[in-house]
């Protein structure tokens, strides 16, 4: 994927909690996080088939750790500082 993954700090927080906690969010339920935050659920082709759940799942898995790691690089720059 060449598009730089991004994702709502609200967003992040509560799938790696569902995540955490053992609970599969559904299929439009991931739709709408990645939707929300401007990442693509087809896969890329001429068709336009939609991504597995597992697949939709890794993309925002990805993008929420990301997020988090940034937040937790922030916070702990800004405390030295």
């Amino acid at each position: 994927m060449n598009k730089k993954l991004d994702i709502l700090e609200e967003d992040a927080c509560a799938f790696l909690l569902y995540t955490c906690t053992n609970q599969k969010l559904n299929r439009n339920t991931l739709r709408t996080i990645l939707k929300k935050n401007n990442h693509s659920y087809h896969k890329p082709g001429p068709q336009n088939h939609m991504k597995t759940a597992y697949e939709m799942e890794s993309i925002i898995y990805k993008a929420s750790i990301l997020k988090l790691n940034k937040l937790l690089n922030y916070k702990i720059k800004s405390v030295l500082l």
